[in-house]
């Protein structure tokens, strides 16, 4: 199935602020696994949605893009699952 999506426009962050004002990266320049979801209406463009869980503190793993890394998606089709390994929190 055809997506049209054959003129994507794909775009830089490079020499704007634009990492660090949605937070993915740090003050170092460390870059951090960030999702942010826009939506488009007419000639405005609004932030929609962003993965700021990433910075709630959590006991048990981090919590904001999971279920979008398909590494784990594999790992939940396999009999033991994700057993007791879980992302190193940095």
């Amino acid at each position: 199935m055809e997506k049209g999506w054959q003129a994507l426009p794909l775009y830089s962050a490079e020499g704007t602020s634009y990492q660090q004002d949605y937070l993915a990266e740090n003050e170092a320049g460390a870059q951090l696994p960030m999702l942010h979801v826009f939506t488009r209406t007419g000639d405005s463009i609004r932030h929609f949605w962003g993965s700021d869980m990433f910075f709630e503190p959590s006991p048990w793993q981090p919590r904001h893009i999971d279920a979008l890394w398909p590494l784990w998606s594999l790992f939940d089709l396999t009999p033991e699952g994700r057993g007791s390994h879980m992302p190193n929190q940095r």
